[in-house]
């Protein structure tokens, strides 16, 4: 039988232009597979890559930093596995995100923030969140994203100390005229607690007659000045005003970092010495030396301006009788 090449040529150009184009799509999903992998590998959060069955195919060395384990203690497993190292409470929180993901085929809504145990024991506080890897709309694994909140944990607990320990009134405020952050010193003075006055607007608690140039204070700080020794009044929970002095600083973006003492005595205390210089005590009626320094006052106007001055004078027997 006489073996013609040119007749399997059709053929072999066929079987041989397939291998070509499978040798070119899987390099490039390999390029691809590899991109991504280093694109993971990068990240500043926690990865964790399961299959549809939820056994661990991929970690990054984020995750492997965090929970203190070798690659080798994840791949392979189930999530089972680690759930067994978790608390009772951490482990529902984990698992009904997960569910929801899986039910929903939909990234999870709510990034949760948990105490994840390590597995030398040791607990960091983290916030998770979840998404389905879907192809053709099936679902074919999960993607699990752990973002390590220990330094900003950290930082809030300085911050919260700070806060607690200074004498002064101390506080975190935003250009729309509303608290954000108060320490324990409001309470001390305004008597309502922190939980009350954090997202609450200030602007509720300024004297009516204080209110306008509140708000102009409010537009300086918007123009990024600083505020010294503005004054007004703040009601307190029993009804009362008192009188608080504000530095107040620009901060970053929206917010506004700001102090305040409360002056209250003060301006009573000289309220009060004002009272007794300018007043008799026993009728409440301006005294002599309150009339010699608005006839002072009225001599100098009329100077000023060229005008006359007329007084009269009454007096009455016996008024303090």
């Amino acid at each position: 039988m006489k073996f013609d090449v040119l007749t399997l040529f059709p053929e072999m150009f066929g079987i041989l232009n397939q291998s070509i184009i499978g040798k070119a799509i899987e390099k490039e999903l390999q390029t691809r597979e590899s991109l991504f992998r280093t694109t993971l590998s990068t990240l500043n959060e926690g990865v964790i890559l399961t299959d549809k069955d939820r056994v661990i195919s991929y970690v990054n060395p984020k995750i492997l930093v965090m929970l203190g384990q070798a690659y080798d203690a994840f791949i392979g497993h189930s999530l089972s596995d680690f759930y067994a190292l978790q608390k009772d409470s951490t482990t529902h929180i984990i698992k009904s995100q997960i569910e929801q993901v899986l039910l929903s085929h939909e990234p999870s809504k709510k990034r949760e923030s948990i105490m994840l145990k390590r597995f030398d024991d040791k607990e960091i506080p983290i916030q998770l969140w979840a998404a389905p890897i879907l192809e053709n709309s099936e679902l074919k694994g999960l993607i699990i994203i752990a973002r390590d909140l220990t330094l900003e944990t950290e930082q809030a607990m300085q911050i919260e100390g700070f806060l607690n320990v200074n004498l002064d009134m101390l506080c975190v405020t935003d250009l729309d005229g509303n608290f954000i952050r108060v320490n324990h010193r409001f309470e001390d003075v305004l008597g309502f607690s922190t939980k009350e006055l954090e997202g609450l607007s200030y602007l509720s608690l300024i004297h009516p007659d204080d209110l306008e140039n509140t708000k102009k204070a409010i537009e300086a700080l918007s123009t990024r000045e600083s505020i010294n020794g503005f004054t007004n009044r703040y009601l307190c929970k029993d009804g009362r005003y008192k009188y608080l002095e504000w530095v107040s600083q620009p901060g970053y973006g929206n917010y506004v970092y700001a102090s305040a003492h409360d002056i209250t005595d003060q301006i009573e205390n000289q309220t009060r010495l004002h009272r007794l210089a300018t007043r008799d005590e026993l009728t409440g009626l301006r005294n002599r030396h309150a009339l010699e320094s608005d006839i002072e006052s009225l001599l100098q106007l009329s100077n000023r301006y060229d005008e006359e001055l007329s007084t009269i004078m009454f007096d009455l027997d016996h008024f303090k009788s």
